[in-house]
């Protein structure tokens, strides 16, 4: 037997031990090439190729002589084993002493100084390193950090960490691990008699990462179909070269970038035509480009994210360390680091409009690389005490609504009473334009305040959360309920959410009680005018405040201070947005705001009053708001539904595409102390804090709602029967958005080449 000596009989333990000598050795060295070299190199390192004299064959008490084993190292290991650790390679030829005697035994390995101390297991060396980690003064902090940054990566680690968690969510979306199986199946879903390319695809396409190979068979499925316009007289094959050369691209796009933000299978060129309409959007409001810095300081999470949004799987930040172990964030969104910025830059930061159009990232599921979202943003920073902030909001309120048309189409349709479909679906005297879309309103110190008033305690925040979700989905008004005749299935009771709370989140039944009374008040839900809807928060809130005795001056009557103020601060924000022609297309008693599509605008369906929640808590004590895009063919499903979806199924169809508000208390936070902003460095100086407020858009998500338009068309053309120019045919077959897409020029030739009996349908 291999590692035993061959003047004693039989075997012992010690060849055990001669084994862990060779397995030790693969785990450190890296992959072998072949198996030749793996034979070559064992063999080396057992010493077979040594001469057979008296010399050679003196083991080497390993662990009494310190310099002889490193000899013997060089003359066993080879180059590619040179980044192994020392103790790694002392214990190794340890291991593989050729007399079995001279070997270790598993209690002399466990007791030797070349085993790493068990850190996890014994707490008393565990609490030694995280002393020494708490201390950047000590001697060995420095020592520890360098031996972290000195690592040497696995290479298993390398190998992956670029695509771990995009695997998944590519077999999370394929809904199937057989991703050859779905490709071939979306390939023949084409359809055409004569459309033969992609034979023996499986082979040619089976060595593509899984990202890729999910991104293919998604464009693909999207134009499924497409062979068909054949018979239209088109040259053989060319809709579904099309179809491909679009799906290659999508595969290409997703290998490159990593990231499965937005649709899977999207084509990048789309993503490029919405960035240009959003620059373009900002660029007219006189918005310079500037970028936030990409790193900054932790503060121990003070603004970490605080509840999951729409789509989104995991929300930590991503936190990375340098090398004096300071921990660092990469930007999760892009209000927080530029309100950094601003917070240090002083007066010369207090006048900017400024746009950013950049990557924000979010800790990965698997540890790997993190997860990447687009987001365009919009922010106007301006101080001056006699400027009416309210027009500065209404401003980023027009960016949005100027942002809009980058969903809309050529082939997108106004709703009115002519419409035989929208007569069916009870919005023909809405005149409602797709992309249908809303807006929801809020303003923080308006919402603390209720909760203060109901005596929810506000240093529990997840308690918080839970009350102002049940104010939201008790009292915020739906799109669903624009239709009379649609009476979905409603959520739990306000009795029923509030016992829920009392149960599960510790909400006391006092303050429950306080709760449900103050909601009994208002009639919920609130109208979808806006106005009125501020109208019936206004006399719950008097009704309220009639059942106590609330003395002037007192903590109680601040309170209530708030509310109203908060109240005619989105007061003063719906004035300033009818100045500016924004007016909601819902009718206000008798009148009709029919949409003006002269002025680049898409104005909202409708303005909500609702109770919002942050993932991050960044427009604190002002507006915060939301815009919400609906499918367009949202009504004419729900008014066909005969079993009346639920509250949760109807509100899975509402896409956040983007947020924003006043983000003042977030640059306050960031402020130093000190003579920051200032030229006078032996002074204490301060500058003003100025009014700032943004937009942020979440183009993957802007991007997902555009392709699922794209199939909406397709379907609706499908069925209703309904053709327009042989070109839109066409352009609807294949599944993209092709309208809002950059122009494209090709040439498609047949299998001949470009042949003359080709030259027409080319």
């Amino acid at each position: 037997q291999e590692g035993t000596n061959p003047r004693s009989s039989g075997y012992n333990n010690t060849v055990d031990i001669y084994s862990i000598g060779i397995i030790l050795f693969e785990m450190f060295h890296p992959p072998f090439s072949t198996y030749m070299e793996r034979a070559d190199i064992l063999s080396t390192i057992r010493g077979d190729n040594e001469t057979n004299n008296a010399e050679n064959n003196v083991d080497i008490d390993i662990m009494a002589n310190s310099t002889a084993w490193k000899e013997m190292a060089k003359k066993r290991f080879p180059k590619s084993f040179d980044r192994a650790p020392d103790n790694a390679k002392r214990m190794i030829l340890w291991c593989l002493q050729k007399n079995p005697g001279q070997r270790p035994s598993a209690e002399d390995l466990l007791g030797s100084q070349l085993l790493p101390r068990k850190m996890e297991l014994e707490k008393h060396y565990l609490e030694e390193a995280l002393l020494t980690l708490a201390n950047p003064q000590s001697e060995s902090y420095d020592q520890i950090l360098r031996a972290l940054f000195n690592q040497v990566v696995p290479y298993h680690v390398e190998v992956t960490y670029d695509n771990g968690d995009i695997a998944i969510d590519a077999i999370h979306r394929m809904k199937s691990i057989d991703t050859m199986k779905n490709l071939l199946s979306a390939i023949g879903k084409l359809g055409g008699k004569r459309w033969n390319d992609f034979d023996g695809a499986g082979t040619r396409l089976s060595g593509m990462s899984a990202i890729s190979v999910a991104a293919i068979t998604s464009s693909l499925a999207r134009a499924k179909g497409a062979g068909k316009l054949e018979q239209s007289g088109m040259d053989m094959g060319a809709p579904q070269r099309t179809a491909t050369a679009f799906a290659m691209t999508a595969g290409a796009a997703s290998a490159i970038t990593g990231t499965a933000d937005g649709v899977l299978g999207a084509d990048p060129r789309l993503q490029e035509a919405i960035v240009e309409h959003l620059q373009k959007v900002f660029r007219t409001h006189s918005a310079v480009s500037l970028s936030s810095p990409l790193l900054v300081p932790s503060r121990g999470h003070q603004h970490q994210s605080e509840e999951p949004s729409e789509g989104a799987s995991h929300f930590s930040p991503v936190e990375v360390m340098d090398e004096r172990g300071y921990v660092l964030l990469l930007p999760e969104d892009l209000t927080a680091n530029f309100a950094r910025a601003i917070s240090r830059g002083g007066i010369a930061t207090s006048h900017i409009k400024r746009y950013e159009i950049g990557k924000v990232y979010h800790k990965p599921l698997l540890g790997c690389h993190p997860r990447e979202s687009l987001e365009a943003a919009f922010d106007i920073v301006f101080h001056d005490p006699h400027m009416k902030g309210h027009y500065l909001e209404a401003e980023v309120i027009q960016v949005l609504c100027q942002a809009v048309t980058a969903l809309a189409t050529s082939s997108d349709f106004i709703l009115h009473s002519s419409s035989e479909k929208n007569e069916v679906s009870g919005l023909g005297h809405y005149g409602l334009i797709a992309p249908f879309w809303y807006l929801k309103v809020s303003h923080t110190r308006l919402s603390d305040a209720i909760l203060d008033l109901c005596g929810v305690p506000a240093k529990n925040q997840v308690l918080r959360k839970q009350c102002l979700r049940i104010l939201s989905k008790t009292t915020a008004p739906s799109p669903a309920t624009l239709l009379s005749k649609i009476n979905f299935r409603g959520h739990q009771s306000v009795q029923q959410q509030i016992q829920h709370a009392v149960k599960h989140h510790g909400l006391d039944s006092v303050v429950a009680d306080k709760l449900e009374l103050f909601l009994s008040f208002t009639n919920a839900p609130f109208p979808h005018d806006i106005t009125a809807a501020l109208d019936a928060l206004l006399d719950a809130t008097r009704k309220y405040k009639a059942t106590e005795h609330v003395e002037k001056g007192s903590k109680r009557a601040k309170i209530y201070d708030n509310v109203y103020k908060g109240i005619r601060s989105l007061r003063r924000l719906i004035e300033a947005l009818g100045e500016m022609g924004i007016l909601p297309v819902l009718p206000k008693g008798d009148e009709r705001y029919l949409p003006n599509l002269d002025n680049g605008l898409r104005q909202p369906a409708f303005i909500a009053l609702d109770f919002l929640q942050q993932r991050q808590k960044h427009m604190h004590g002002h507006l915060y708001f939301q815009g919400m895009i609906l499918p367009s063919d949202y009504f004419l499903r729900l008014s066909k539904d005969k079993n009346k979806q639920s509250y949760e199924q109807i509100r899975k169809q509402e896409l956040k595409f983007a947020e924003g508000g006043r983000f003042d208390d977030l640059i306050r936070s960031y402020r130093p102390p000190g003579n920051f902003g200032s030229n006078v460095a032996h002074l204490y100086t301060a500058a003003p804090i100025p009014f700032a407020v943004g937009v942020r858009f979440h183009i993957g998500r802007i991007i997902d709602r555009i392709y699922g338009e794209a199939a909406i068309r397709k379907t609706l053309e499908a069925t209703s029967g309904v053709v327009g120019t042989e070109t839109e045919y066409i352009r609807n077959a294949l599944g993209h958005p092709l309208p809002i897409m950059h122009s494209i020029r090709c040439i498609v030739s047949g299998p001949n080449g470009m042949d003359a009996n080709s030259a027409g349908s080319r």
